[in-house]
């Protein structure tokens, strides 16, 4: 009898071995994939608060939201005396992976070109302006 009990409870091992093996392999190869899905590309890469120094050692900053630039401020000097200038404004700029281009205007100083591009998450620029009969233009570069 005891033998019998020992072959009836081998069987029934076997038999459940061979359940969950065949379960497993019929999860694992059922259809389902184990390709990681494609990362979704970011909408707004350059987004963010940017901040910087120009070539004349003035600070620059700019906000990004929705692929627009929608605030900027930043310092220039305007001959004579290198009487310092300051901007701080909205802007409807549109951002694109080329980088973006708009005017600023100041009550107390001249209209400024600004451009700027990116490059991986730095972005660097120009500011050009009519100063003392002639455009000048000072170089940035700004990070988040």
């Amino acid at each position: 009898m005891t033998l019998r009990i020992l072959r009836y409870v081998s069987v029934c091992s076997i038999a459940v071995v061979l359940l969950f093996v065949a379960t497993g392999l019929v999860g694992c190869g059922g259809g389902s994939s184990n390709t990681p899905a494609s990362p979704v590309p970011n909408p707004n890469p350059y987004d963010g608060n940017y901040g910087g120094l120009t070539s004349d050692n003035q600070p620059i900053n700019f906000t990004i939201a929705n692929n627009v630039v929608t605030a900027y401020s930043f310092r220039i000097l305007v001959s004579p005396g290198a009487t310092q200038v300051t901007y701080n404004g909205t802007s409807t700029a549109p951002v694109s992976s080329t980088g973006f281009n708009f005017q600023a205007s100041s009550s107390t100083g001249p209209v400024v070109t600004i451009s700027a591009s990116f490059s991986g998450n730095t972005m660097s620029g120009s500011l050009s302006y009519p100063n003392a009969g002639q455009t000048s233009t000072v170089t940035f570069t700004a990070t988040p």
